[in-house]
């Protein structure tokens, strides 16, 4: 069975306290506020244990499945939809940032391991990999709750929530564009610090009018900016293979501003 204890690295640790001291950048979510239980996330730590633990067993059944031959598309399928649906993601993508990513490079490793036919006790493994890091935010997220309040009123939301759709998308591909330059030059964590940025800062703010329009795109996307580019980038892949990843990344923001302009001009329509 897949361990349900968490394991907190120090490095994590460090990540997780330095999220919930320091003001650093406001992060611009999507357009929808967030939910109630975000705002008094300290009363729903059971809440959200509940929700790993049926995340877990999620992750355990599909490990067995796997290893009894079953077919899993519509398991790999269930288990995102299961991640983004919780109230434990929002809380984490908002209340624990760092945990965040690391939690999406999991679930995108099982995924590939099992569509790549690998044996199953490396689908166990990643499977456990992935239980590991969902236990890790939770960590994190009840170091947070201890914590004494921070005062957040500082420049909340102001960064960037004011961009439309067209400047918004331009500056996440300038940011892409920049992402692969710094990692020619050799420079992979500043590569992975834009996209990390582009991410939160940018692409957030148009999240919620786009996932109105085309769901499965703006899942596509969490996972290429939160997994598999930054996945290329830790594991040195060629830069080619880093610069077809950020253009097919742009298509779909491409696609994502033809989504959005088309809404624009329904909303115009309409008033």
């Amino acid at each position: 069975m897949i361990r349900r204890f968490p394991l907190i690295t120090r490095s994590l640790i460090a990540a997780a306290i330095g999220a919930a001291c320091l003001p650093g950048p406001v992060l611009a979510h999507s357009h929808e506020a967030p939910g109630e239980h975000v705002k008094a996330f300290r009363e729903h730590i059971a809440d959200y244990e509940t929700d790993v633990v049926k995340l877990v067993d999620r992750l355990n059944a599909l490990a067995e499945r796997y290893a009894a031959g079953k077919d899993m598309a519509g398991d790999l399928t269930a288990l995102v939809e299961a991640w983004e649906e919780v109230d434990y993601h929002e809380v984490i993508e908002r209340k624990a940032v760092p945990m965040y990513s690391p939690i999406w490079q999991r679930i995108y490793a099982l995924k590939e391991a099992v569509k790549s036919g690998e044996p199953a006790e490396v689908v166990r493994e990643r499977a456990n990999q992935t239980a590991i890091a969902l236990h890790e935010g939770m960590g994190a997220l009840k170091l947070r709750a201890n914590m004494k309040p921070m005062k957040e009123k500082a420049a909340r939301g102001e960064a960037h929530g004011d961009a439309g759709p067209e400047t918004t998308i331009h500056a996440i591909n300038e940011a892409l564009e920049h992402a692969v330059g710094e990692y020619a030059e050799g420079e992979p964590h500043e590569a992975k610090e834009l996209i990390e940025d582009a991410y939160f800062e940018r692409f957030e703010g148009i999240e919620g009018g786009l996932i109105e329009r085309d769901a499965e795109l703006v899942s596509e996307l969490e996972e290429d900016f939160n997994a598999v580019l930054p996945g290329l980038i830790d594991k040195n892949a060629p830069l080619k293979k880093v610069r077809e990843q950020v253009d097919s990344m742009k298509e779909k923001l491409a696609r994502g501003a033809e989504l959005l302009a088309e809404a624009e001009g329904e909303k115009s329509e309409v008033f």
